[in-house]
């Protein structure tokens, strides 16, 4: 289930979290995102715009060495799947053929990755996923 809404509060997005919510999109960005967001949960991803997944990541520590491990803990388990297969090496292509994706399903995995471990590049993420302390 993807919220649009215009609430901004760090708590609102918690209890979205809670309650089981697959995404998130303030409806500022609902023009420019909507159609990833909305791609991105139909392949069974899910989307946290940048707002949310910093008030995720704040309600659970600070930013220190465990920000990595609390990042990692927002991923789902494809696109855990999807980050381990890039830490080896693999292209996009590669990964899409090893999960059985396709390549743009593997293109929308990797943004929502970049942006829940905010990093802006493969290398960043790995790692991320490889040092999370």
């Amino acid at each position: 289930m993807l919220i649009l809404t215009s609430q901004e509060d760090g708590c609102w997005v918690q209890r979205l979290w809670e309650a089981g919510a697959s995404g998130y999109l303030h409806k500022a960005e609902a023009l420019t995102r909507l159609e990833t967001a909305l791609a991105s949960l139909e392949q069974g991803a899910s989307w946290w715009d940048r707002s949310a997944t910093q008030a995720l990541r704040s309600r659970e520590t600070p930013v220190d060495s465990a920000s990595a491990e609390t990042s990692l803990a927002l991923l789902t388990p494809r696109e855990r799947d999807v980050l381990a297969a890039m830490a080896g090496g693999l292209t996009n292509r590669e990964i899409a053929s090893s999960l059985g994706l396709g390549i743009g399903t593997v293109r929308v995995y990797l943004h929502t990755i970049f942006q829940k471990l905010q990093v802006s590049n493969r290398t960043q993420a790995v790692l991320k996923f490889l040092h999370p302390g």
